[in-house]
């Protein structure tokens, strides 16, 4: 199974949201639930409240996700994948539609 580790940062902060944590957290979920990975990348200095066409990496990950080429979703938390309720709506659909589940961390959104 094929699991997306997506990972943004729009600066740094007190709960240290570092991409080397995020990423360092993703692998480690992968490897505890036996997942194949493959880690999407906004990089820093993007905001959440773009939409999902502006952000190559989350624009990437829901192309992959259509084209059948991801089984899981992991973020460190929900506000690493979006602070728009829009661009939440979005994403969730895509994802529901394909039946895949979404990880904030250890937790499964269905």
């Amino acid at each position: 199974m094929r699991l997306a580790i997506y990972v943004r940062l729009s600066k740094e902060d007190e709960e240290s949201n570092s991409i080397d944590n995020q990423i360092r957290e993703g692998k480690e979920f992968a490897s505890r639930q036996g997942f194949d990975y493959h880690v999407y990348n906004e990089g820093k200095g993007v905001s959440g409240t773009w939409s999902i066409d502006d952000r190559p990496a989350l624009k990437q990950l829901t192309d992959d996700i259509r084209d059948n080429k991801i089984d899981a979703v992991w973020v460190r938390n929900q506000n690493r994948l979006e602070r728009s309720v829009g661009t939440f709506d979005i994403f969730s659909r895509i994802v529901k539609s394909k039946k895949i589940d979404l990880y904030f961390g250890n937790f499964v959104q269905r």
